[in-house]
């Protein structure tokens, strides 16, 4: 953070406090019993709450002309969350007020400047009523620098340890193309993740595959005489890995560390595991979206992207945004803050499972190339190079120009950008947030799935996963038309 000229808070100063509920509540006491002088609050809900202890509640924009009329005027972030005061803070800052008193976010993760802490210290003076203290204008924040967030350690040996989405965590390469279970990704794995999940007491009927499975390998492999007692002993055999794999995971989550599965780079963009399906299916069955892998230094690098990073956090800066939509899987976003948590992970490896497994009902193998996906705006188009790994051509409809850059930074490849949907065409997939459904109905489009991202709880489909954004509840709606 960079600051400015001193200043200092007196009975003359106008104060006004972002956030109009308890924590406001708090700090207005605090400051009105020593004398101070509180003059308006701000706050998100300005449109539904008129005044608060008879004081004025201004939107930023209000709050913004404010600040142009008195350049003196002190800001006090009063919200409980404290991961959330620095970029509110950066919000003021933009909208034209350098005297800002808030919780920096460094000092709450227990690092930062002496003037980090010398801030968080006056917040909890004037929490304690006790404040005097000069203070310091802020002269604007840092950009944030690039910080690898996936490495856990170095061997000796060169090879690293890091946490990788799962849905950059592909099954082996096999050199019989027949074995329809080689370079997948691991969430598309039907008949481990069915056992697994059977194992864990959830009722599914995939489980049944596993068996398939291993009858299949049996015959590879020759001289192997399958029976009901052989099916009842790789059943037990798969338990006992499970019920050792889930004390770990109770009792010593260093243990998937200590024996992380070994992976290569693919050129496409994702990992190759050596082996280890049952550890990166129980994994996913317990819900991990970072999966640690152990990987050669040379391979991470090509992978990790860091020009590409480099490249996202400075259109992030120009754009003035202060979170993304939807986390992102290089390294150097991981902790980066968003406006939905996971949601839409969790919404992308429940699809490619759900892709999958339909898949392999329906022929028994897995035939995407070519087949078209339209990302309608939603920021599952973040995702576009994680459909085109499969095999699938991806169209993005996005009218924001800095939503299509930073897409086309994220993705480091062309996109299908386009205007809007062209009539009588048909898709294998859609995603879509428009809330009305509009262009389906104004233009004829055919889809063999439709998902829609939505606020609505009242929507044809099954509910797959639902999640929180600032506008409240979202679900995500998924119709199978085939």
């Amino acid at each position: 953070m960079k600051y400015g000229e001193r200043y200092q808070i007196n009975s003359n100063s106008q104060i006004i406090l972002y956030g109009a509920a308890t924590t406001g509540a708090i700090i207005y006491h605090s400051f009105t019993e020593q004398g101070y002088c509180v003059v308006a609050f701000i706050d998100r809900r300005a449109d539904e709450v008129d005044s608060y202890y008879g004081l004025p509640v201004l939107s930023m924009q209000e709050a913004q002309e404010w600040f142009a009329k008195t350049p003196e005027v002190i800001v006090v972030v009063a919200v409980k969350n404290v991961f959330e005061h620095e970029k509110i803070a950066k919000e003021l800052w933009q909208a034209g007020c350098d005297k800002i008193i808030f919780r920096p976010y460094a000092a709450v993760n227990g690092g930062g400047e002496a003037s980090d802490y010398m801030l968080n210290q006056a917040y909890d003076e004037i929490l304690k009523g006790e404040f005097q203290r000069d203070l310091y204008c802020i002269g604007g924040f840092d950009k944030p620098t690039l910080k690898d967030q996936a490495v856990i350690y170095e061997e000796e040996n060169g090879d690293i340890i890091a946490n990788i989405s799962v849905y950059d965590v592909w099954t082996d390469k096999y050199e019989d193309q027949d074995i329809i279970w080689g370079d997948i990704p691991c969430l598309g794995l039907v008949p481990h993740i069915g056992l697994f999940r059977l194992f864990r007491g959830e009722d599914n009927g995939d489980y049944e595959e596993y068996i398939k499975y291993c009858r299949q390998a049996a015959e590879r492999s020759g001289g192997i005489i399958t029976s009901s007692k052989w099916e009842n002993s790789v059943y037990k055999n798969r338990l006992d890995v499970f019920n050792h794999m889930r004390s770990a995971w109770e009792h010593n989550r260093e243990f998937f560390i200590r024996n992380a599965v070994r992976a290569v780079y693919n050129e496409k963009g994702y990992f190759n595991i050596k082996s280890g399906k049952h550890r990166m299916v129980f994994l996913i069955v317990m819900g991990q979206q970072y999966v640690p892998l152990r990987i050669r230094k040379s391979d991470y690098i090509k992978w990790s992207k860091e020009k590409q990073a480099s490249l996202i956090y400075d259109l992030l800066d120009a754009y003035h945004k202060l979170e993304l939509p939807c986390i992102l899987d290089s390294p150097y976003f991981y902790e980066y803050p968003c406006s939905t948590s996971n949601f839409y992970e969790r919404l992308l490896d429940r699809l490619i499972g759900i892709l999958y497994a339909d898949e392999y009902y329906k022929s028994g193998s897995f035939h995407f190339e070519g087949k078209r996906i339209l990302l309608y705006h939603t920021p599952m188009a973040f995702y576009a190079h994680v459909f085109k790994r499969s095999g699938f051509r991806v169209t993005i409809v996005e009218e924001k120009k800095e939503m299509r850059e930073l897409i086309a930074a994220v993705t480091g490849e062309k996109n299908e950008f386009a205007v809007g949907v062209v009539p009588n065409e048909s898709y294998f997939l859609i995603v879509t947030e428009d809330s009305e459904g509009v262009f389906l109905n104004d233009v004829p489009v055919e889809s063999q799935y439709l998902l829609s991202v939505t606020n609505q709880k009242s929507q044809s489909g099954d509910a797959i996963v639902s999640g929180f954004s600032e506008n409240g509840v979202i679900h995500a709606f998924l119709q199978r038309r085939f």
